[in-house]
């Protein structure tokens, strides 16, 4: 079952329903902000401060990061990670049957250039979201961008992700390229880019459970918490909140940025079971 719901703000989303489990997501950016398989805990965490309005990014789910990931390449006044995660978002199309549940939405905001781009959410026995951009202009631009996760966690101090070792990254608050000798573990702020090839399984292990994450269309993932004193500073972070999540991003960021010609299109994709 899809339904469309509205908060007595006027805030609306779609819920997702169907015998593998449940999402919300908002027409605001596209935003998935709850999914929960059948008999499972709740995947992504949301902050306990979420705004839930108007020009308002919810803190948590998936907010989408589009057409550039981080801050805008040339002009520093341009929002942080892009317009598409506070634009209003059309439903493009539904269906459903017995095997899964599909949306299609789509963005149609003005922007310097012409193109197309659409977010299909589908739930069956694993959530999928694939955010496909088109160039219908005349000439060509560069896209970086994110399907920006927070993932619910029991307990940092035990979790691990899997699946990078090896792999070189660039350190966001070093400025330095590194290389990744074992599994990742969190005990200070972390902010990398990791670079690897595509079609990437990544695992996260909390101590409870184990979350695989498969990305294709994309050769970087991000891995971000903010730790102790970054995240004392985030309005919509509640105390010791950095402790519950960890940021896990199928992404196309920093040397992975997207050149596309006339009438080329992308695709990022990202499968989560748990």
């Amino acid at each position: 079952m899809i339904t469309l719901e509205t908060l007595k703000n006027g805030f609306e989303y779609l819920v997702i329903q169907n015998g593998f489990g449940t999402a919300k997501v908002a027409l605001q950016g596209a935003h998935l902000f709850a999914y929960q398989a059948t008999n499972k805990t709740p995947l992504f965490w949301v902050s306990e401060t979420a705004y839930y309005q108007e020009n308002k990014a919810i803190r948590g789910g998936i907010p989408i990061c589009w057409p550039w990931f981080g801050p805008h390449p040339t002009e520093s006044t341009l929002p942080q990670h892009g317009f598409a995660r506070n634009s209003k978002w059309q439903i493009a199309s539904w269906h459903e049957n017995q095997k899964q549940s599909t949306v299609v939405m789509r963005l149609s905001k003005v922007w310097e250039y012409a193109y197309e781009l659409t977010l299909t959410i589908t739930l069956s026995k694993k959530l999928e979201l694939s955010l496909k951009t088109t160039n219908q202009d005349t000439k060509s631009f560069e896209i970086s961008q994110a399907l920006h996760s927070y993932f619910d966690i029991s307990d940092i101090a035990k979790t691990t992700v899997r699946g990078l070792e090896s792999s070189n990254y660039f350190d966001q608050l070093s400025k330095t390229t590194q290389t990744q000798k074992e599994v990742i573990v969190f005990n200070q702020e972390i902010d990398r880019v990791y670079f690897h090839y595509d079609n990437h399984t990544i695992e996260i292990d909390d101590g409870n459970r184990k979350i695989r994450i498969l990305s294709s269309g994309s050769t970087s993932t991000v891995v971000w918490n903010p730790w102790i004193e970054k995240s004392s500073n985030m309005a919509d972070v509640h105390n010791a909140g950095y402790k519950e999540f960890i940021c896990v991003e199928s992404a196309n960021a920093l040397k992975d940025q997207r050149t596309l010609y006339p009438s080329e299109s992308h695709t990022l994709t990202m499968s989560v079971e748990y």
